[in-house]
C-alpha cells in the first residue's frame, strides 16, 4: 500500500498534464452553423483563445480558433461569444500598480464569457494575464463596451487611488432604461467590480431575477472498513521484524464537508472529515513470551486536500494528502509476558508490562479514489505509523488502511 501511494504521487504530474475534459457542448462557426458534440473545458480563469471540439467522445478532436469560431458553449456550465473590443491595459493587482492613471487601451478579438444575455442588456466577462474586465452590450449596440475600473498610485504616497467609472456607467444604463427593476440607486456608491454585484444591476434592467450563485460547498456521509496494524520500536521483544500484528478489520462511520478551492474548475478541493471507528489489535512474536492486545474506539478529525487529476462529468479520479488527529478510548489493554505451566499442577502465569496508551495521537495520511456521477465516492487511505505511547525505552505505533464509501451532497 505504501508503494502504491508513492507511485501515485510521483505519477500525478503526468496525469495532470495529459488531462482533457470533454463535456457536452457546441461550437458556432463563422457561417452561424451550430455544431453539437463535446467541448474540452478546463475551467481556467483566463479566457481561452482556441476551442477543442469532438463530434463524438471517441472521435478525432478538431481545433477552432478566433478566426473560424463565432462562439461556443458547454451545456450547463458556460458559454462564450467572439467580439472585437477595446481592453484597458492597466494592472489592478496591488503588486503591479504604477504611479499615475494609465488609460492605455488595446483592441483585439477575444472570446467573452456570457454572464447574462438579456433582452435589453447583456453582461460579459474577460480575463487575461493582466486582469478581469466586464463588458456591457445593449440591444442596439454594435459591440460590447468595457466597464472601467482603474487603480493607481501617486508619487510619494502609499495610498491606493481608484477611478471607478463603472459605477457611473451602470447608473447611465439604469437611467436609460428607466430603472424597470427599481434597483436602489444608493447601492451604486458601493457597487463592487464583481460578477455577482454587476449581475444584480443588469438583471434589474432586464426585468429578470439574478442567477443564483453556485455554491462550492458540499457535505458527505458514509462508512467503511479499517484495517489496524500495531507495531513496536525500541528495546522490546515485540520490536522485531518477525513480530506479527494480527489484521483487525473494523467498521467506520464518516461525515464531513468539502469545497472547491478553484471554483471555475473544481479540481482542487479541501475536505474536512470526521470519523468514528473501532478496532482490535494483537501483536505477538513466535518463540517469545510477550504479547500485546488492546481494543479501541476512536473519533478522528481529518482535514486534507485532494486533486482530481481526471475531472470528467461522470467520473473523477483523485489523490490527496492530509493530516489527522484521533481521540481514542482504549479498553482491555494487556501488554503482558506470559509463562506457561511447566510442571503438573501449575497454572499459566501472566505478568503485565508497561504499555499505557495515549488518548490523542496525530498522523499523516494519503488517499486515492474515484467519484461516480458526482455522488458516489470510493476511496482507499493509508495512515503512516503514528506513535500511541510516550515511553522512553520502547513505543507502540498504529498503522491503518481504510476502505471507504461516501455519498456526496452539493458541491461541484
Amino acid at each position: 500500500m505504501k508503494h502504491f501511494f508513492s507511485w501515485l504521487f510521483l505519477a500525478l504530474p503526468l496525469f495532470c498534464s495529459a488531462q482533457s475534459n470533454y463535456y457536452k457542448g457546441y461550437v458556432i462557426t463563422n457561417a452561424k452553423a451550430k455544431l453539437t458534440g463535446y467541448v474540452d473545458y478546463q475551467g481556467k480563469m483566463v479566457n481561452p483563445t482556441v476551442v477543442h471540439f469532438k463530434k463524438r467522445l471517441d472521435g478525432q478532436a478538431e481545433t477552432y480558433d478566433l478566426s473560424d469560431c463565432a462562439g461556443y458553449g458547454i451545456n450547463g456550465k458556460a458559454s462564450f461569444e467572439r467580439y472585437t473590443v477595446n481592453a484597458t491595459q492597466a494592472y489592478t493587482r496591488t503588486s503591479r500598480l504604477e504611479v499615475g492613471l494609465d488609460t492605455t487601451t488595446k483592441r483585439y478579438m477575444v472570446f467573452l464569457r456570457v454572464l447574462q444575455k438579456g433582452k435589453k442588456l447583456s453582461l460579459f466577462m474577460y480575463t487575461d494575464e493582466i486582469k478581469t474586465r466586464f463588458y456591457l452590450m445593449g440591444e442596439k449596440d454594435i459591440e460590447p463596451y468595457e466597464l472601467l475600473r482603474t487603480q493607481y498610485l501617486k508619487l510619494n504616497d502609499s495610498k491606493i487611488y481608484g477611478d471607478y467609472t463603472y459605477r457611473t456607467q451602470m447608473s447611465d444604463e439604469l437611467n436609460k432604461h428607466d430603472n424597470p427593476g427599481k434597483y436602489n440607486l444608493k447601492k451604486l456608491d458601493v457597487l463592487q467590480y464583481e460578477d455577482d454585484d454587476l449581475l444584480k444591476v443588469v438583471s434589474s434592467i432586464n426585468g429578470e431575477r439574478p442567477p443564483r450563485a453556485e455554491t462550492n460547498l458540499g457535505f458527505f456521509v458514509g462508512g467503511g472498513v479499517n484495517n489496524n496494524i500495531a507495531t513496536y520500536s525500541g528495546s522490546h521483544a515485540l520490536a522485531n521484524d518477525n513480530a506479527k500484528s494480527k489484521n483487525s478489520f473494523s467498521p467506520m462511520a464518516t461525515a464531513g464537508l468539502f469545497w472547491a478551492l478553484d471554483p471555475a474548475e473544481g479540481r482542487l478541493l479541501a475536505k474536512v472529515e470526521f470519523a468514528l471507528f473501532t478496532g482490535k489489535s494483537e501483536v505477538t512474536l513466535e518463540g517469545s513470551n510477550s504479547r500485546h492486545t488492546f481494543e479501541q474506539t476512536s473519533f478522528g478529525f481529518l482535514p486534507h486536500l485532494i486533486y482530481n487529476f481526471y475531472n470528467g462529468e461522470r467520473l473523477k479520479i483523485y489523490a490527496g494528502l492530509g493530516g489527522g488527529v484521533n481521540y481514542t478510548n482504549y479498553s482491555n489493554n494487556l501488554p503482558v509476558k506470559f509463562y506457561p505451566a511447566s510442571n503438573a499442577g501449575e497454572t499459566e502465569r501472566i505478568e503485565k508490562q508497561d504499555g499505557e496508551l495515549e488518548p490523542v495521537n496525530a498522523y499523516i495520511f494519503g488517499r486515492a479514489g474515484i467519484v461516480l456521477r458526482k455522488r458516489f465516492e470510493f476511496s482507499v487511505s493509508y495512515q503512516a505509523p503514528s506513535k500511541i505511547t510516550s515511553l522512553g525505552a520502547f513505543n507502540t505505533y498504529m498503522e491503518r488502511t481504510t476502505f471507504g464509501v461516501n455519498y456526496l451532497f452539493g458541491g461541484k
